[in-house]
């Protein structure tokens, strides 16, 4: 398996470059896809993660890696106004 060169600019990839995984967003989940893709039980697939932002992490980084899970018994505590159909919304 070739040695992953991170980070290069877009329009650094050649015409006819493969990969076997591309994952747009390197977020949490993001890069969570990207690295087990990466790992698969030692079949390592070739993966180009892509994030249009200048730093990696996406809305991981600037919630001190937490999560949003509205509706559990936790997001009352957070944010009492915090319900599922506002997430909905949201989305």
């Amino acid at each position: 398996m070739p040695k992953p060169t991170m980070p290069k600019p877009l329009d650094s990839l050649r015409d006819g470059d493969e990969f076997d995984v591309i994952v747009l967003g390197a977020g949490g989940a993001g890069m969570s896809a990207a690295l087990f893709a990466a790992i698969d039980g030692g079949q390592g697939a070739r993966v180009l993660l892509v994030e249009s932002t200048a730093q990696v992490g996406g809305t991981t980084a600037w919630s001190a890696a937490t999560t949003w899970i509205p509706g559990t018994h936790l997001a009352p505590q957070v944010n009492p106004d915090d319900t599922l159909e506002r997430a909905a919304t949201f989305l």
